[in-house]
């Protein structure tokens, strides 16, 4: 299935969030704690990822020598040897557009705590190099990972710590505030849903437009929901795309999927773009368009304004030739509930960013179920009815500390009237409970 590693390959761009690395000698001294300051760096600077067999000036490093072996309990001694506290990073793997794999370290981003030196590297020639004890590093333009020296390049690290320590006290206060303040419930949803339906009109129009694999014309999923502050806050359109780079890493430790909900990407072809849609108001969002007729897999359309709003339209992936079943014929229970859990979990990590969050109302839509049944991907169909009724809506609205903590019982709740709409009742929070464990393994 095509994802967001191989951007990270087929179209390598230097920035901040990701270092390029040639196949280097994991023997020796020196390349682990290169390695272990370059993760303190992109863990502290918000995550990210360390790519491998790729030169310095973006061409291939050609297929890996039979020495180099990066896995996830080589990169777990690493960290152990020299970080505190010790950041969990993960090993993936993609194929190059030329066959060659490539091994990925994906950093998540430092939680309460920065990540700091514990020890030093090697000396060489009685010099200590790689990394030095009790520095904190971050990525900087070059791009490179240095100490960080000025309060400048602390502020954005202590304001995630801050995000961090506070978020729960936070929204324990905004929960207790949101059972005070009065909700226009009626004016709320129909915003939501404005919003929801202006996305969809623009979606369609996309699709009408062009040729498509996949019949997202009448068959599609629509993920929306609204981030309610105490005082209508705004975040800053300077840092915004950033910031929702640092939501992806952090939803990326909880749910993977190879195609991730709101991604941004950084080729210019396919990275976002500041829009203004007239029909919803006069408030600018930004906007990935995907929906291109090259693509057989991937055809997503997202909008996130800095109030708070967030929508996002895709093809069903059973509709693709990857799926490997005849399109409009099925829908898979375990891709449904892991990108409803992947939308709560979106909806906290962006959530944590606003400083009073109270509440987050969620409206999901599915178009295009009539005659579907479900199915796995590799396993046999279910035992259960094809769905007579052709779209289905769902809504919902929880407190901020409750999408973390009740997760399955939101996704239970979302996902309920289109389980049933196929005639399948097994779908509940004690289920997805159990699949949670598996939602970070592609």
């Amino acid at each position: 299935m095509a994802d967001e590693l191989a951007e990270l390959v087929d179209d390598p761009v230097e920035r901040l969030n990701v270092e390029y690395k040639s196949w280097l000698d994991l023997t020796d001294k020196k390349v682990p704690a290169d390695l272990a300051r370059h993760i303190s760096a992109i863990s502290n600077f918000g995550g990210g990822s360390i790519v491998f067999g790729i030169n310095d000036d973006g061409t291939s490093s050609g297929p890996p020598p039979a020495s180099f072996a990066l896995d996830h309990d080589a990169v777990a001694a690493i960290v152990k040897k020299y970080l505190e506290p010790p950041v969990h990073c993960d090993v993936m793997r993609t194929k190059s557009k030329l066959g060659i794999e490539h091994p990925i370290i994906q950093v998540p981003t430092h939680g309460l705590t920065p990540i700091c030196a514990k020890r030093n590297g090697p000396e060489v020639n009685g010099k200590i190099v790689g990394i030095h004890a009790g520095v904190h590093y971050l990525r900087k333009p070059g791009p490179e990972s240095s100490p960080i020296q000025t309060a400048a390049d602390w502020r954005d690290v202590i304001h995630r710590c801050a995000l961090h320590d506070r978020s729960a006290i936070l929204a324990a206060i905004a929960a207790a505030l949101s059972e005070r303040v009065p909700q226009p419930k009626q004016a709320q949803e129909d915003l939501l849903r404005l919003w929801a339906e202006a996305a969809d009109k623009a979606y369609a129009q996309r699709a009408n437009d062009q040729n498509l694999r996949a019949p997202v014309k009448t068959c599609r999923i629509q993920l929306s929901y609204r981030i309610l502050t105490e005082d209508l806050e705004r975040l800053p359109f300077d840092k915004f795309e950033h910031l929702l780079s640092i939501v992806a890493s952090e939803v990326d430790q909880y749910v993977r999927s190879g195609w991730s909900l709101f991604y941004v990407f950084n080729s210019e072809s396919m990275s976002p773009s500041w829009e203004n849609d007239p029909s919803f108001g006069e408030d600018d969002f930004l906007q990935t368009d995907l929906v291109l007729p090259d693509r057989s897999l991937g055809l997503d359309f997202w909008r996130v304004t800095t109030t708070g709003f967030a929508t996002v339209i895709r093809e069903y992936w059973e509709d693709t030739a990857d799926f490997g079943r005849v399109p409009k014929t099925t829908l898979d229970p375990k891709i449904l509930t892991r990108t409803l859990g992947e939308l709560v979990r979106h909806a906290e990590a962006f959530s944590a960013k606003f400083s009073t969050p109270l509440r987050v109302e969620f409206r999901c839509e599915w178009k295009g179920l009539r005659g579907r049944k479900l199915a796995t991907q590799t396993g046999l169909p279910f035992h259960t009815r094809q769905s007579t009724a052709d779209a289905v809506v769902t809504s919902g609205s929880w407190p901020v500390i409750d999408l973390g903590e009740k997760l399955p019982e939101i996704v239970e709740a979302l996902g309920g009237r289109v389980a049933r709409a196929l005639d399948w009742t097994g779908l509940s929070a004690e289920l997805v409970r159990s699949e949670q464990a598996n939602w970070t393994r592609l």
